[in-house]
This record gives structure tokens, C-alpha cells and sequence, in this order.
């Protein structure tokens, strides 16, 4: 009675708040009453992030809209019913975790399953797709809701325990595993509207759950096994171009785990089926000019790098059946000029040193694009560009003058700077003296000019940089001095080089008669 008291409260509210210009965050559509949602009541009606919904007819929506509190969250759904896809999680609810757990107290459900045959499972899990997942469904602390989503869990842990038995695939059958192979292949990948890109706010991408990740998860993770353990002619004919064209379209899924799941999948393909692996690095080639032309947002973007740094490493042969040079200038050396950088660098970093030990010309080109894009303003990308300056002096094979004065130019400039940051990173590849090694041939000319700028910071405000000024300073003085020393000693090597040359010039007349 209590319960049915507070859902009519609720749904009052809701209809009181609907008049409010505060909560009209997205346009209306036809929808499930949150009193239909906490009593377990089918979500197909809820606009989902897997339906076509089309992101840019959304209205604009401040940042501060998406729900971040408790009652945030409760007071958007009750106005407006929101994308789903764009709700994080809030932090005081109770998600379904990984594991399918909840935080909350659950109901016991052992033997749940125990009496289900092996078809009636996969019937059961084909129906649960059919009627309720694949569809992103609001985070809700309702019993109910809990209950019927680890009882769904269960279905597909029972199966999934089964199919890691030794001799799983056999008790199951060829005709079970077909059965579930194209539920897979019919539910697991569906086309992804996109996230729209007021939810990247600047160079920040919200964290995005879903309550059916469980189930979605488990999934995956049968797939995976299938493929590693069942040789069949089927999975061959289900795994082709078409599918890991659509597998790697999820990578728009704003669900990190999902992007994950789509990655290590994709892996076991690639293994599994070695033609698809141009299929893939054109699928993730393509992804990533996508977001380079901005026809979709950063989401999976990081994702996708990572997939292709994996792809180069496990694959080599892969480097040599592609134009190297048109993917670096079409694609990766694009992704340098991104708002988002900083969370893509590590990845674009590796496949840059790949590409730069196979093509050796590589390394100055992505110099010469460094200096002519150089950041004037934004100090992260700034000292990412710094460490990648670092990275390309260990892969030149040849080192002239021109290029070693604007290498020191730039970072000489980044003394100078504003930026406090910015000049620590400078004084941080100034204190390596493993750095100058590459440029021993023109220390003499490039020293003063450095030592210039190191005494104009000699004083600076930040004691950081005062103290790492110093150690700098003396470290440069040393290696002036190792420098003469070692011009001084050329005289008597070039002496010892000349008679070592007549010394195994006679050994070689000697060994001819």
C-alpha cells in the first residue's frame, strides 16, 4: 500500500514537473512511467541507445544538465524521458556491476537453472534479447528490477560454465551452439546512434554505463570461447567482412567495458580468420577519418588506436600490405591537432614508433608536421608534442643541422613560455644527457643559445623551476667541458686511427703473399 502510495506521488510530480522549462532537457517521445520501470515492467518503449535515434535532431543541453546527484537523476527522468545512452551512472545508486551483482541485497537464486535443459536455456536467453536487452536501460535500485535481471544473468552464467567444461562444445551440440551463434550474430551487434558532442565537454568524455552490461558482457565472453575451441565451417560463414564491419560500428558504444568487449573479440576473429584482418584495419582506418572529418565524436576513438597499435604488434605483416606513408598523413598525424590529445597520445604514440622502424623516412616527416602545427596556446598538447620530439630523435637514422637547430629552437621557445608546465617539460628533456647524444655534432653551435634562455629563467617565480633551472645549468657547463675535452683528444685519435689503419693495412699484405 505504502509502495503504491510513493509511485502515485511520483508519477504526480513527474507531471507537474513536465510544465518546468528546467527539466525540458530533450524533446518528448513516447515512453515507459517510472512506476511501470520499478515495478520490472518491460523498457521497449523507452527511446534507447541502440534504436536509429537520430543525435543531431537532439536539442542542445548545457553541461550541467546531465544528472550527476540523486535527485538530479530522479528529477530527469520524471521531466523528460532522456536518452539513456546519455545518463551516467550516478554514484549514490546501485549499478549492476560486472560481476552482475548488485550493491544492494539480492535474492538468492540457486538452482534457478538447475532444471532447464540446455536448449530451453538458449530458447530462454534468445527470448530475453528479444523481448528486453540490447536496449540501454536506466540505473534503478527497484527489488524488482534486480531480481529479474540476475535471474537473466543466471540463464547465461549457467551457459557459460557449461561451454568452459572440458568437453563443453560436445555436450551442447552443433545444433544448440548454432542456435546460439545466430541469436549472437542477430542481437549482439546492432547499429549505435551517436553520443552527441555537447557531452564532450572540451577535452572530457562522461562516464557512460549500462544496467544490461551483464548479460551483454557474458555474451561476449561465450563468443570468444566458441571461436578459440569450435572449428566449423559455420563460424567461418558468420564471420565475415559484413559482421566485424558491424562488430566494430559498437565501437560507438559509450560504454568503455563495451568498447573493450568489441576489441577482444575482434582480436579472436583476426586469429581466427587471418583475410579479416585487412577487413579490420580497414573498418578502424575508416572510424578514425570519420572523427578527423567530424562526422562522429571521440567516443571509442582511443579504443580504436589501441586495436590498431594491437593489430601492428601481433601482426606484422600488416604494415607491409598497407600505404604506410598515406595512413600516417590521412589519419595519425591528423589525430595530433585533436582537442583530445592527451587521451589518445599513448596509442597514437605506439603505432607512430612502429611505423617509424619500418619506414625510415617517416620520423622527419612527422617532425617537419610538429613544427608546422605547433601549439600556441594549449599547454598540454604542447608538452606531448615536446615528448614526441624526444621519441622521433631516437628513430632519425640521420641527424643534419637544419633539423637539430629547429629541434632546440622549439624547445628553447618552450623556456620562454608562459606556462610553467610547458617549461618543465622543456627543462626535463634539457636535464637528459642522453638526449644531447644525438646531437653531439652541433652541441657547440646549439649550447649557447639554450644556456641564454636557461639564465632569463634563472629567477623565475615558480621554485620548481628555479631548482630544475640550476641542476640544468651545471649539467650543460659538464657537458661543454666533456666537449672540449674531446676536441682536444682529436688530434691524438686521429694519430692512433691513422696508425691502426697501417697496422691491419701490412697485416692484410702479409696474409695476400
Amino acid at each position: 500500500m505504502r509502495q503504491q502510495k510513493r509511485l502515485d506521488l511520483l508519477n504526480r510530480h513527474s507531471m507537474s514537473q513536465r510544465s518546468d522549462p528546467k527539466f525540458k532537457l530533450i524533446q518528448e517521445v513516447p515512453h515507459t512511467s517510472l512506476a511501470q520501470i520499478l515495478q520490472g515492467a518491460s523498457t521497449n518503449r523507452v527511446i534507447n541507445a541502440r534504436s536509429n535515434v537520430n543525435a543531431s535532431s537532439l536539442p542542445q543541453l548545457r553541461s550541467k544538465s546531465i544528472p550527476t546527484t540523486r535527485s538530479d537523476f530522479e528529477n530527469t527522468i520524471l521531466g523528460k524521458v532522456c536518452h539513456p545512452a546519455l545518463i551516467p551512472c550516478p554514484n549514490n545508486l546501485s549499478p549492476i556491476t560486472e560481476s552482475g551483482n548488485s550493491k544492494s541485497d539480492r535474492p538468492e537464486l540457486n538452482g534457478y537453472t538447475q532444471n532447464l535443459s540446455i536448449k530451453d536455456i538458449i530458447q530462454q536467453c534468445n527470448e530475453i534479447f528479444q523481448s528486453t536487452y540490447m536496449c540501454k536501460s536506466y540505473y534503478i535500485s527497484s527489488k524488482n528490477a534486480i531480481e529479474n535481471v540476475e535471474k537473466q544473468i543466471a540463464l547465461f552464467k549457467t551457459l557459460h560454465s557449461i561451454i568452459q567444461q572440458p568437453n563443453g562444445i560436445q555436450k551442447i551440440g552443433v545444433q544448440n551452439i548454432s542456435s546460439f551463434i545466430h541469436m549472437i550474430q542477430n542481437h549482439l551487434v546492432h547499429p549505435l546512434s551517436e553520443l552527441p558532442k555537447r557531452f564532450l565537454y572540451c577535452d572530457v568524455v562522461p562516464t557512460i554505463n549500462s544496467i544490461d552490461w551483464p548479460v551483454v558482457d557474458i555474451c561476449y565472453s561465450i563468443f570468444i570461447i566458441l571461436i578459440r575451441s569450435f572449428d566449423n565451417k559455420m563460424l567461418t560463414n558468420i564471420l565475415n567482412a559484413k559482421f566485424v564491419h558491424g562488430l566494430l560500428s559498437m565501437l560507438k558504444s559509450p560504454d568503455k567495458r563495451e568498447q573493450n568487449a568489441v576489441a577482444n573479440l575482434t582480436y579472436s576473429i583476426v586469429d581466427f580468420n587471418q583475410q579479416m584482418l585487412p577487413v579490420a584495419f580497414k573498418c578502424l582506418n575508416n572510424f578514425l577519418n570519420d572523427y578527423v572529418t567530424g562526422e562522429v565524436s571521440f567516443v571509442g576513438i582511443e579504443t580504436a588506436l589501441k586495436m590498431l597499435r594491437q593489430l601492428f604488434r601481433s601482426h606484422k605483416t600488416l604494415a607491409y600490405s598497407i600505404n604506410l606513408q598515406k595512413f600516417m598523413f590521412q589519419t595519425v598525424l591528423l589525430l595530433f591537432n585533436s582537442p583530445f590529445a592527451q587521451e589518445i597520445f599513448q596509442p597514437l604514440t605506439g603505432i607512430c614508433s612502429f611505423v617509424y622502424e619500418v619506414d625510415e623516412k617517416m620520423p622527419s616527416i612527422t617532425l617537419n608536421y610538429l613544427f608546422k602545427h605547433w601549439p600556441l596556446s594549449n599547454s598540454v598538447k604542447t608538452t606531448l608534442f615536446l615528448e614526441h620530439i624526444v621519441l622521433i630523435s631516437t628513430k632519425l637514422k640521420k641527424i643534419d643541422q637544419i633539423t637539430a637547430e629547429k629541434v632546440f629552437r622549439y624547445i628553447i621557445l618552450s623556456l620562454r613560455s608562459s606556462n610553467f608546465q610547458i617549461i618543465l617539460k622543456a627543462l626535463q628533456i634539457c636535464n637528459d644527457l642522453h638526449f644531447y647524444s644525438y646531437y653531439l655534432s652541433y652541441l657547440k653551435l646549439l649550447i649557447p643559445k639554450l644556456q641564454e634562455s636557461l639564465k632569463n629563467i634563472e629567477n623565475h617565480w615558480n621554485e620548481e623551476i628555479k631548482k630544475k633551472t640550476k641542476e640544468v645549468m651545471k649539467k650543460v657547463d659538464e657537458l661543454i667541458a666533456s666537449s672540449d675535452r674531446m676536441e682536444d683528444c682529436k688530434p691524438i685519435l686521429g694519430i692512433e686511427r691513422s696508425n691502426r689503419d697501417e697496422i691491419w693495412s701490412n697485416i692484410r699484405k702479409m696474409t695476400e703473399q
